[in-house]
């Protein structure tokens, strides 16, 4: 697979672009790409390694994307992961954790801080697709 330079980071083509958009200036200079170690380049600014690295890029921009469309239970956002429920459980923990999601009135939605990041998103794959 082809690798490219974003930010003084190696990451494969596939990634340079959603890597663009998540990370904004990548504060991992150097490092491969995040899909390929399994880091999630939502932890954005952060020194030490990432602690969550087996959470996936794709699952999580699902999660993301999915909100986008407005709030919906957990049942339904659960559906939409294609994970078991403990996963997807691990999941909406650490959205919560980065404060990309919130759960209110029996209902997941997007932080003001999720929904710039699923926005962003959604045009970087809008104009790569």
């Amino acid at each position: 697979m082809e690798e490219v330079q974003v930010d003084g980071a190696a990451v494969c083509g596939d990634c340079a672009d959603v890597y663009r958009v998540v990370c904004g200036v990548a504060a991992v200079s150097g490092a491969v790409c995040p899909r390929r170690l399994g880091v999630n380049p939502l932890l954005q600014g952060e020194e030490e390694a990432c602690p969550m690295a087996k959470f996936d890029i794709d699952v999580t921009a699902r999660i993301l994307l999915a909100l986008l469309q407005g709030p919906m239970g957990r049942t339904a956002l659960f559906m939409r992961t294609k994970l078991n429920y403990p996963r997807f459980m691990q999941y909406l923990e650490y959205l919560k954790e980065r404060g990309l999601v919130v759960e209110r009135d029996g209902a997941v939605r997007l932080t003001e801080r999720g929904l710039e990041v699923a926005k962003a998103l959604d045009k970087a794959l809008s104009e790569l697709l």
